[in-house]
């Protein structure tokens, strides 16, 4: 399925306004009925760029760690963040974390419902997790994703 010219430019537009790309999505699906602009994805968004040839930076820091810091601060004040930790800090609530170590949980306000109901509907949790690692060039770092359904 092909995103008309005309949500695409509107896309375009909200890209060169400065608008953050996961922003992009929400407003989109928000706003989207049943057509292909309610399944927005990211590469979309990337494909956009491309096609228009925009140049975007959607770094909110030159400083990496307080690029992090400012994405979690958004999270938590939007009531998505569950943990953050930050390298070289300690956590005296979670003292088994060693200093060195990053850690960065959460969870985004549809997940939080789905996973309140299936709670509400279901005996049984079911858990899936998954680990990877090398996948950028930020070297010593571990992504681990856990779903529930």
């Amino acid at each position: 399925m092909v995103l008309p010219k005309s949500e695409k430019d509107r896309i375009a537009g909200m890209i060169m306004q400065g608008i953050e790309h996961h922003k992009i999505l929400e407003r989109v699906r928000e706003t989207s009925g049943r057509n292909r602009t309610s399944i927005l994805e990211k590469k979309d968004i990337e494909n956009i760029i491309a096609a228009y040839g925009l140049s975007v930076n959607q770094s909110r820091h030159s400083d990496n760690s307080t690029s992090v810091r400012l994405i979690a601060q958004d999270m938590k004040d939007a009531g998505e963040l569950l943990y953050f930790k930050d390298q070289g800090e300690l956590d005296p609530q979670n003292t088994e974390i060693p200093s060195e170590e990053f850690v960065l949980a959460f969870m985004k306000g549809g997940q939080q419902l789905m996973f309140s109901e299936q709670l509400k509907n279901t005996e049984k949790l079911q858990v899936c997790m998954d680990s990877t690692h090398c996948i950028s060039q930020y070297t010593g770092f571990q992504l681990t994703s856990l779903m529930t359904y």
